[in-house]
C-alpha cells in the first residue's frame, strides 16, 4: 500500500535494543542489559577460575563470545525472535552456566 511505503533502501528497523525499548520500555531495556551484564560477569569469573583446564576454559570462552556475538548481532537484527538463534544461544550459555555453577571441589 502506498501509505506504508518507506523511503530509502531499507524496509524496516531490526534491532533487539529498539525492540526492547518499544515493547518493554526503558525499564525492560535496562533489565535486559543488567541480565546480560550479570551473565557475562559470571562467565568471566568461571573462565578465570578454569585456567588449568583447557576444555572448560574453551567452553567458557566460546560461551562468552557467543553472548558478545548475540549482542553485536542485535544491533542490526532482532535475533531473539529467531527460534534457531535463541535456542542455540540458550544451549551454549546454559551449558557453560551449568558447568560453572556445579563445579565440584577437587578431592584431596
Amino acid at each position: 500500500m502506498s501509505e506504508e511505503r518507506v523511503w530509502g533502501p531499507w524496509g524496516h528497523l531490526h534491532s533487539i535494543y529498539v525492540n526492547f525499548l518499544a515493547e518493554r520500555g526503558t525499564l525492560g531495556l535496562l533489565s535486559f542489559f543488567l541480565f546480560m551484564a550479570a551473565l557475562c560477569r559470571e562467565l568471566h569469573r568461571a573462565m578465570r577460575k578454569s585456567v588449568g583446564d583447557p576444555w572448560k576454559s574453551a567452553v567458557y570462552q566460546a560461551s562468552l563470545l557467543g553472548v558478545v556475538g548475540f549482542l553485536i548481532g542485535g544491533l542490526t537484527e532482532a535475533t531473539y525472535n529467531t527460534a534457531v538463534v535463541i535456542i542455540t544461544f540458550y544451549f551454549v550459555v546454559g551449558l557453560a552456566l551449568a558447568m560453572a555453577r556445579h563445579e565440584k571441589p577437587p578431592i584431596v
